[in-house]
C-alpha cells in the first residue's frame, strides 16, 4: 500500500533466495533465483546486508538493492 501512494518515496528491494520460482513469480521482479552453490559464495564474498535459512531455503537482502535504492533517492520498504 505504501508503495502505491508514496511511489516517489519508497521502493521495495529484491530478495535473492535458493528456493525454486512460484507459479507467476518472475527473476529480477519478485526475487532473485539463485543456486545454493551461488548464495553461499555471496555470503563468503559479504555481498548481503542480511541472511537466514528458512524452511530449507536461503534467503538474503544484497547490498546492491540498498545501493540501487539510494541512487533513485528512495528509502527501502
Amino acid at each position: 500500500m505504501i508503495l502505491k501512494e508514496y511511489p516517489d518515496v519508497f521502493a521495495a528491494s529484491i530478495s535473492y533466495t535458493t528456493r525454486s520460482p512460484r507459479p507467476g513469480e518472475v527473476h529480477g521482479v519478485h526475487y532473485y533465483y539463485v543456486t545454493q552453490e551461488e548464495f553461499d559464495k555471496m555470503v563468503k564474498e559479504g555481498r548481503f546486508i542480511e541472511n537466514c535459512h528458512v524452511h530449507g531455503h536461503s534467503y538474503g537482502t544484497a547490498r546492491t538493492e540498498l545501493e540501487r535504492i539510494a541512487k533513485e533517492d528512495k528509502v527501502k520498504c
